[in-house]
């Protein structure tokens, strides 16, 4: 595919250049401008280019917006798959190791970039929590869950599990806490279904 003009005539090999390059200035504007008064030309200034550059790779705002969460997803999630498997036979471990890592990452500690941050919050938190996040939490989880699910018969549905993983790894985005303090937050709720069931053999 020829190249296309790229800022001061420089050149970009092919769309997938140009698409990261356009990524990498729609975050800095998302984070320092917040994503509602981001504009395609606060993108195109951010990346030396015109809108119309813009426009040949991605249709609008609203793509660019899908783009940006899209990566930001992957990249949480390709750090939660290295986070979780020392532990795939231990589902509660991972389970610990998922929220600790999830919590780091999404922590405003990381400050320049966190696309998060205020006013991004609304805009943003129900696409990282929505049906795509969902698919990516049962796609890490199924296999461990399965296996504790054989060892542990009156465990709750994965689906129902993996709400609570997300939003209380979210929670720990708004309220800090140290890595130990997350993991007995989901020892205790894994402590509380470990008592529940044993009770309910012992009816």
């Amino acid at each position: 595919m020829a190249s296309r003009r790229w800022g001061n005539g420089a050149r970009v090999d092919d769309v997938d250049t140009g698409k990261k390059k356009l990524l990498r200035a729609a975050i800095t504007c998302f984070v320092s401008k917040g994503v509602q008064a981001t504009t395609i030309e606060d993108v195109a200034n951010a990346a030396n280019v015109t809108r119309r550059t813009v426009y040949r790779y991605y249709a609008g705002k609203a793509e660019l917006i899908s783009a940006v969460i899209d990566l930001e997803r992957r990249r949480l999630f390709d750090l939660l798959a290295t986070a979780c498997s020392p532990y795939s036979h231990d589902f509660p471990r991972m389970v610990e190791e998922a929220v600790v890592c999830a919590a780091d990452v999404l922590s405003p500690s990381r400050g320049s970039q966190d696309l998060l941050s205020s006013g991004n919050a609304d805009e943003l938190l129900a696409h990282m929590t929505g049906d795509a996040a969902n698919e990516e939490w049962q796609k890490l989880f199924k296999d461990a869950y399965l296996d504790y699910r054989r060892r542990t018969p009156d465990a709750g549905a994965l689906s129902d599990i993996l709400d609570m993983v997300s939003r209380l790894a979210f929670s720990f985005r708004c309220m800090p806490a140290s890595a130990d303090d997350a993991r007995r937050a989901v020892q205790a709720l894994f402590g509380v279904a470990r008592r529940r069931s044993a009770n309910l053999h012992l009816v």
